[in-house]
């Protein structure tokens, strides 16, 4: 479990090939699946995933054997593979300022970097304004002077 609250899931399962492979799986904390990563081997043996842990940061490190190269059963391989940490949702709020535009609110994390987005089509292109840094309160404001006429979509992204 992480610093958030989020479940991992590790082991072994029978993939497409009908050789094991490693199946990781995260959970949030409400029980909601928010990813899954199954990894196999070079060789056509079965691999295990043995053990798993979690850093303060939230990266996640899942540990085992791995069929080797050679195909031999009796040969195998210590894999450790580390996935990064879940990034927290953004939470963006559009709001019309009055004048024609819009102030679009971004609840973020403190101290981290984001840039606004924008796109008249979700297929883009997306044009990006100056990033900002989030305060301890995570609450940014942008602000769209001159916003499309028929529509426009934003997004927050990290930096």
């Amino acid at each position: 479990m992480d610093n958030s609250g989020n479940i991992f899931v590790t082991g072994s399962s029978v993939g497409t090939n009908v050789y094991r492979e490693y199946a990781t799986l995260a959970y949030s904390g409400a029980g909601t699946a928010l990813w899954t990563s199954r990894h196999k081997g070079t060789g056509n043996g079965g691999d295990r995933a043995t053990a798993i842990a979690v850093d303060s940061s939230g990266n996640v490190f899942v540990t085992g054997a791995s069929a080797g190269t050679n195909g031999s059963l009796d040969s195998y391989d210590c894999v450790t593979i580390k996935y990064s940490a879940i990034v927290p949702p953004i939470h963006l709020a559009i709001v019309p300022d009055g004048s024609g535009g819009y102030s679009i609110r971004v609840q973020g994390t403190a101290g981290v970097t984001y840039a606004l987005q924008r796109t008249q089509s979700l297929t883009g292109p997306w044009s990006t304004c100056a990033p900002q840094t989030a305060p301890a309160s995570g609450l940014l404001e942008f602000h769209d002077l001159f916003p499309p006429s028929d529509r426009a979509f934003y997004r927050a992204v990290q930096q």
